[in-house]
């Protein structure tokens, strides 16, 4: 998804904040084990250089408004399936 969105995501930033939350979600719901490490290992990195210099600092703010929209669209589909008669959350919701 993301490479179909790469050219508009380097030259608009606001569609680029906008995607980007989806674009995680679906790479970290339905993507490859390579696809979330990725992911992962983008957000160390982001969290590790942040404090060097200010635009750092705002891409740490960026990362935590990303995790601030994957915690809510996890809080929604928790809300929005039942759980199993076990008790135990769905596979799909675990974290």
């Amino acid at each position: 998804m993301f490479k179909a969105c790469n050219l508009v995501c380097k030259h608009d930033v606001a569609t680029t904040r906008f995607l980007l939350p989806y674009i995680v979600h679906n790479t970290l719901a339905h993507g490859s084990d390579a696809g979330r490490e990725s992911v992962r290992a983008e957000i160390e990195a982001v969290l590790r250089a942040g404090h060097a210099s200010r635009e750092g600092e705002l891409c740490v703010q960026e990362i935590f408004s990303l995790l601030d929209a994957l915690n809510k669209a996890v809080a929604e589909a928790r809300a929005a399936t039942p759980p199993t008669p076990s008790g135990a959350p769905s596979p799909a919701l675990r974290a």
